[in-house]
């Protein structure tokens, strides 16, 4: 989806200072059979606000052709920014004094890399992820992890949840005082 206007002030009048032409996927990394077909590309090109000076890309890839079933990246095969997540976690816990009566959500959490130093510590968390394999990867080390796309469909969808529990948690008090 092309942009024609900054997303954080509405101007329209953006001015592309650095152009890549079209270029593949990053991370779409092909196999053999693949090398023979034409891969999807997309505009890469970087725009400066005038009004607010964000810099940005011009074009927005479909989220499902970057997150797709093959998505290659995992954070926690980088010992350096595992050592740094551990780290993190232990700095927010002590500025927030965060506890198992505490709830984290991190979205874009990827294969749980971050949210398991908080597991770790009986914190309660919920991750959000829009890749299927690192959202497998959370899951299965005990890092629940929802795969979705975060956005206003799936923060509503969670605020139900959240509410419905609430109701359910009033009932089942309701039911033991009587």
């Amino acid at each position: 989806m092309r942009i024609t206007n900054c997303r954080s002030c509405g101007r329209e009048d953006l001015r592309v200072i650095l152009d890549l032409g079209s270029q593949p996927i990053a991370n779409a990394l092909l196999n053999a059979e693949e090398l023979n077909h034409s891969e999807a590309k997309f505009d890469l090109a970087v725009a400066f606000c005038p009004g607010c000076a964000l810099l940005r890309v011009t074009e927005t890839v479909p989220a499902d052709v970057l997150y797709g079933p093959d998505y290659p990246y995992f954070s926690s095969s980088s010992p350096a920014l595992l050592k740094h997540s551990a780290e993190h976690v232990k700095a927010l816990i002590s500025r927030f004094g965060l506890s198992p009566l505490s709830f984290v959500v991190e979205v874009a959490s990827n294969d749980g890399y971050l949210l398991r130093n908080f597991v770790d510590r009986g914190i309660p968390c919920l991750g959000i992820d829009p890749a299927d394999g690192p959202v497998g990867k959370a899951n299965a080390i005990g890092v629940p992890t929802i795969h979705d796309f975060f956005g206003l469909r799936c923060a509503e969808k969670l605020a139900r949840r959240r509410q419905a529990g609430r109701s359910r948690d009033r009932e089942q008090r309701g039911r033991s005082c009587r």
